[in-house]
């Protein structure tokens, strides 16, 4: 179920339709959090990120994507090719427009440190969105 809202997503995002990519992207991370599915969550982080680009919050999209690699690095895994094509893409933007990718990326990935066993405490992410959850 999951999988097929992250799907429904991108396809959201890729017709322009915002909020309702968002609406179904929190949904699959949530899910993927609640089943303890790290490459699922993972994978919703970057969806989710991909919706930050067009307001352009580099930082934030850094330290998803770093969230993200940590999840990845923890459960020796990689993305999906779907969202592994969709990570390239946002990751080559953001370093191209954010000067300091570098830093956000690490910070993302330092507040994953603590989450050594999911279910996660993804709460941090939320601030991103605030206005839109």
């Amino acid at each position: 179920m999951a999988g097929a809202l992250r799907r429904l997503a991108q396809a959201y995002i890729y017709q322009g339709q915002f909020a309702l990519a968002r609406h179904h992207a929190v949904e699959s991370l949530a899910l993927n959090n609640e089943v303890h599915d790290q490459r699922g969550t993972a994978a919703s982080i970057v969806v989710l990120s991909t919706l930050l680009a067009p307001q352009e919050e580099w930082s934030a999209l850094a330290q998803m994507l770093g969230a993200a690699d940590a999840l990845l690095a923890q459960a020796q895994t990689s993305l999906l090719p779907a969202e592994q094509i969709d990570y390239a893409r946002i990751r080559q933007r953001c370093i191209n427009q954010f000067e300091g990718f570098a830093t956000a990326h690490e910070l993302g990935r330092t507040r994953m440190a603590p989450n050594q066993t999911p279910p996660y405490d993804l709460n941090w992410i939320r601030q991103f969105f605030s206005a839109q959850f």
